[in-house]
This record gives structure tokens, sequence and C-alpha cells, in this order.
């Protein structure tokens, strides 16, 4: 005899409704979940390699000279992330909210992409009719959340020029999903869960979406090396979901090497060594750090245990650790991490096969739960698998100066992430779909609410090394920048002894002895910046800053002949130094060499065109040469770029009146 149903307690009608748009419903909260989590951070300043990557950047500045080849020349295996910060700065100039919109932007994207890419997988042959169960299907949805909430994600997001890693994963992620469209295509009616992998259907969808597949992976690897792990992850995605054939293999094989030559052109191409490309996000704001690919690979050990650390508990998070080299497998935090690994390693290896059972339609006399067990370890093993492919480019052999960034982290939490929510639902499966959904989303809040917290360390320089300091307290380039962001609201004093601290943990910090020279020039003690500056050439002689400033101090004890000298050594390490150009030509004006400082202004305003104090110098050579309309015109720009220019509100005023009496004349 059947019981009576209670209409409050099942709504069919509403149930239905709830199935039919629970996609987008999903994709709105997640959407409004990142928004919530990093609303605070889009006024936050520019920071450490942003300054080098974008502020100081000419190449991004100009977007036709971005286009015709510098872009490329700047930074070839990383061409289009940059081109995004150039058409940032086409609309924005550097406005931090133009950027930090994008970057949140691209970070909810990849969030939409990681519920899309589970929920296609779960259409995959692997899982058969099984892909429906409700218990299994929201696996997309805890994997997003985690996703997209989760405090370690913040390096990624916030800090600008990290935009690099949360493009590629963007990019990585619709490739896999344009492949394994295509691959569903190909086996016929996606809701069929047929196993017959390679039957075509005579249209051209699946050559569409491998099309796709490959379009999305060439951006990815022109966004950043990580993306040269693609081909393996399609693989993995393929052995874990797809029944295996002697001619898929075939084809397969086909079609990744000619993809794996894809990349090492596009490798070729670019004209630097890997390991210096990885090295070297940007040589300005590194320590050089020599390490072996023995030690290297010896700390990784360590450093991917403290990556899983973070993931479970996302407490102590720096931007810039201080993190031991090790030499020996046998040091405790190395030997005790490798064995977490290995374990990890073991236990992906062994829901692989334990989930084979269950797969494919095989054991149909499985009981349910036991299907879903094996299900949900088909996906705990393809994520850990995951995890370590896509850290393998940058947690290898292939030595990095900085041992560990938590941005590092973003592409391989795609994998992790998915595994963390099918162990949850595994562990939870007792419970009803709702309740799992309650506790999922409460623990999504929870981490965005981190998240917001952690971010208000970034509201400020001087608020996020401080934050560093506290935690790398003994750290050459943490005190340095500290000292740099004091120095920054005007607290010269306390920022001279951090930079002091700097360069007693490194006596060899060049940048700390350059931003020690800057503020001895501000406090005027000339002769003790330009000691600073000798000292920071010995140390880096192709360092283009130190000869300017040093040049601007011999200008200022009037050996305008020194100056000239030092000038032209900055340009000679730098062509396209805007302030060089402008301080040569302010020198040679100084001298009465009129024409040649004009040329120098030019290319000042040509290398950066808002550069306001370049237009009212030209102004001034024109004026000099008693071109007045040409003066007119310059002195205008200035003003136009910097309303609040004195200085070239009364040359203008001089050149009117003078254009003026001329005129009478």
């Amino acid at each position: 005899m059947s019981r009576a149903t209670s209409t409050a307690a099942h709504d069919p009608t509403r149930a239905s409704v709830y199935h039919r748009f629970r996609t987008p419903i999903h994709l709105l909260l997640l959407a409004l979940l990142g928004l919530l989590a990093y609303s605070n951070t889009l006024h936050a300043p520019f920071v450490f390699d942003d300054m080098s990557s974008i502020v100081d950047n000419t190449v991004i500045r100009d977007l036709s000279r971005f286009l015709s080849g510098e872009g490329r020349a700047f930074n070839p295996r990383r061409v289009v992330g940059y081109f995004t910060f150039a058409l940032n700065y086409r609309v924005g100039g550097l406005d931090t909210l133009g950027y930090h919109l994008v970057n949140i932007s691209v970070h909810i994207l990849a969030g939409w992409m990681v519920y899309f890419l589970a929920q296609v997988t779960l259409r995959t042959p692997f899982f058969g009719s099984r892909r429906r169960d409700d218990l299994l299907s929201l696996v997309p949805l805890f994997a997003a959340l985690l996703f997209v909430a989760h405090p370690v994600q913040t390096q990624a997001v916030t800090y600008i020029v990290q935009r690099l890693a949360s493009l590629v994963t963007l990019f990585y992620l619709l490739s896999l999903f344009c492949y394994a469209k295509g691959r569903l295509s190909l086996a016929g009616d996606a809701q069929s869960g047929s196993g017959e992998p390679l039957r075509g259907n005579g249209s051209l969808r699946p050559a569409l979406f491998f099309l796709g597949a490959l379009f999305f992976a060439l951006l990815a690897i022109q966004t950043k090396e990580v993306a040269a792990t693609l081909p393996l992850t399609i693989l993995l995605y393929e052995f874990c979901f797809f029944e295996p054939s002697r001619k898929r293999n075939l084809i397969l094989v086909a079609g990744l090497v000619v993809f794996a030559l894809l990349v090492l052109t596009a490798v070729l191409k670019a004209g630097k060594p890997l390991g210096e490309l990885l090295s070297d996000v940007n040589e300005l704001s590194r320590e050089t750090r020599a390490i072996s690919r023995g030690e290297y690979l010896l700390t990784q050990f360590s450093v991917i245990a403290t990556y899983i650390r973070l993931m479970f508990l996302p407490v102590n998070q720096n931007l810039d650790y201080d993190y031991p080299v090790y030499q020996s497998l046998f040091a405790p935090q190395v030997f005790f991490s490798f064995l977490l690994l290995l374990g990890l390693f073991a236990v992906a290896l062994w829901q692989q096969r334990l989930s084979a059972r269950c797969g494919f339609g095989n054991a149909t006399s499985a009981s349910d739960d036991q299907q879903l067990i094996a299900h949900l370890g088909r996906l705990i093993a393809f994520g850990i698998f995951w995890f370590f492919i896509t850290l393998s480019v940058e947690s290898s052999v292939i030595p990095i100066s900085d041992v560990i960034f938590e941005h590092r982290l973003y592409l391989p939490a795609v994998g992790a992430f998915t595994a963390l929510a099918a162990v949850a639902i595994l562990l939870c499966r007792k419970a009803s779909a709702r309740a799992i959904t309650v506790g999922i989303a409460a623990l999504a809040l929870v981490f965005g609410g981190v998240t917001w917290q952690r971010n208000k360390v970034w509201e400020s320089p001087v608020s996020l090394w401080g934050d560093v300091v506290s935690k790398s307290p003994a750290k050459s380039r943490a005190n340095d920048h500290y000292g740099v962001a004091l120095s920054g609201v005007g607290r010269t004093g306390e920022a001279i002894e951090f930079l002091k601290t700097a360069l007693q943990i490194n006596p060899r910090n060049e940048y700390a002895l350059y931003n020690l020279g800057r503020l001895f020039d501000e406090t005027n003690n000339i002769d003790a910046a330009i000691g600073c500056y000798e000292a920071v050439i010995d140390l880096k002689p192709d360092l283009d800053l130190a000869y300017n400033n040093l040049a601007v101090d011999y200008l200022l004890k009037g050996d305008d002949d020194r100056a000239i000298q030092y000038y032209n050594i900055a340009l000679k390490h730098k062509p396209q130094f805007a302030e060089a150009h402008n301080n040569l030509g302010f020198a040679l004006q100084r001298k009465g060499k009129v024409d040649e400082a004009i040329e120098h202004y030019r290319a000042a305003i040509r290398e950066n065109p808002g550069y306001a104090k370049a237009y009212n110098n030209l102004g001034e050579a024109y004026l000099a040469k008693g071109e007045l309309d040409r003066a007119i015109g310059q002195f205008r720009e200035a003003l136009r770029l910097r309303p609040e220019d004195e200085a070239a509100r009364e040359n203008l005023a001089k050149a009117l009146q003078q254009k003026g009496v001329n005129g009478a004349e």
C-alpha cells in the first residue's frame, strides 16, 4: 500500500521549475559569490611585479605598437595576457578599477567553466545512466563554489599581473571542455551514454568542437607556460572517462603529436630558454637565488604539501614566503611531505582501479551505493592526477628563483577542488541532497568571507607589505618593499630603517640599495644617494634606473657633462626609457643644444604619450627657438594631461604674451 505524500513536503511543480532553471541559478550564485568576495579589491593598487609588467611597461601604452610586434617582443610566450593589459590601458590608463574588473570577470568565468566541465564529464560514457544521480550532480556546483570562493585564489585574482594565471586557466578549461563536447559528439547522442567511442554522426559538430579545443589551447600556450601540460590532461581525461579502442588511441596520438608540434613551434619562436622564462616573471622585483635542479625538486615536495595545507586550512597566507631550500630527501619536512604526496598518488591509482568495476555500464548488479562510490572515486582519481600534472611545470625540476607562490595553485586547484567535492559527497552520501546542498552553501559562504577578509590586506602597499614582513621578517625583499611602501605615504624615517634592515639581511640586494638612494635624494643627502647608486651599478651594471638617478644627482651638483654621460648609459640599457630621454633633453638644453634636446623630448613622448612634463619641456625648447605656435601647442597638451601643472600654465601665458607682442609688431 503506497503512502500519501504531502504537497508541502514535495511539490513536483516547484521541483521541475528548479531543475529547469538549475544551471542559470547556479551560475548566478557563482557570479554573486565571486563579486561579493572580491568587492573590496576594486581600487587595490598596483604592487610588486605589476610595476614592471604594467605601470612601467611602455609597450602596453600604445595598442598599435603592441600589435605591430613590440608586444610579442616584450614577452613572446605571454603575449595574449599582455594584450589584455594593453586593452585595459587603452580604455582606462592606469586606473586599477578596470584591471580588477577584468580579473574578477576572468575568475568568475573560470568558475563557470569548472562547473560546465564537471557537468559535461558526468555525461561521458564512464558514468552511463548514473550521471543523473542527485548526489553525483552536486559535484559541479560544489567544485565550482570552492574554486570561486576559496581564499587561496586571492593572489591569482587580486594581484593584477597574475591575470596570467587565471586567464591561462580559463583558456585551458575551455579547450578541455570543447574536447569533451567533441568526443561526446563523436560517441553519438550525448544523452545516451553510449560507449562506442568513434562513431561519427555525419555532422560538423565534432570538428567544430575540436577546432575550438585547438583554438583555446593556442591561446592558453600564448598566455602562460603551464598550458604545455594540456596534452597530458587531455590524455588523462580520455582514459578516465571514455572507453578504450585501438582506433581511438591512434587518432589521439596523432592529434596530440600535432598539438605538441604547434606548442614547440610557439616556444621556439619566442627565442628564450624555457627555464629563463619561468624564472623571470619580471627580473626587476626578484632576488637571485642559486638553486640546483635537485634542490628545487626536494624543496617542491614540501612546497606542494604547503599548497595542500592551504586548501584545507587557508591561514597564514603570504604574498612572499621566506621558504627554506632543502638539500636532502631525509630532512623531516621533505621526507614526510614526500610520503604525503606518495600516499595521495597511491590513493588516485587505487580509486582509478577500484572505480573501473562499475564504469562504462559494468557491474549492473551492483547496488546504487556501490555505483555512486565507484563514480565518485573516478572523479577523485581524476582530480588528484590533474593536480599533479598541472603543478609539474612549476613544481618539478625546472628551477625558478621563487620556490613558492600561491597563484601557481590556481590551475591545479581545479582538480583539487573537484576531488574534494567528490570526497565530501562520498562521506556525506547517506544524507539527503538538500542537506548536502545546504552544507555546501554554508561552507562556500565561510570561504567567501575569509576571502573578503584576506583581500583587505591588498588595500594598500603598506598593509600588504606590512603583512608580508610580519610573516617573513628575515627576508630582504620583504623589508625592501615595505620600506618603499612606507616612503610612499611619507614615513621616510621608518622606510630608511626597513631598507637598512633589508641590506643587513642581504648586502647584495641591489634594489634595496637603489631604493635607499632614492630616499637619500628625497632628504637632500645627495652624496649618500650617489654612493648608493654607484654601489648598485657595481652589483647590477645594467640597471638603467640607477644610471638615470645618478645622472640627476650629478646635474644637481652642476656636473652637466657627467650627467649626460650617465643618461646615455641608461638609454643604452633601455632605449625606451621615457624619463631618461626627458632628463637628457633637459641637460642638453641647459648646455644650449636645443635641437638635440627636442629629439629626446619627442622620444620621451613617443614612449609615453601621457608624459605631461615632457610636453612642457618640449614647449620650452620651442619657445627658446622662437617657434611660438609649436610651443603653445605643447604647453596646452601638457595642461590637458595635467591641469594642475603650474609651470606649464606659466609657460603658456608667457608664450601667448610673446605672441601678442610679436603679432603687434
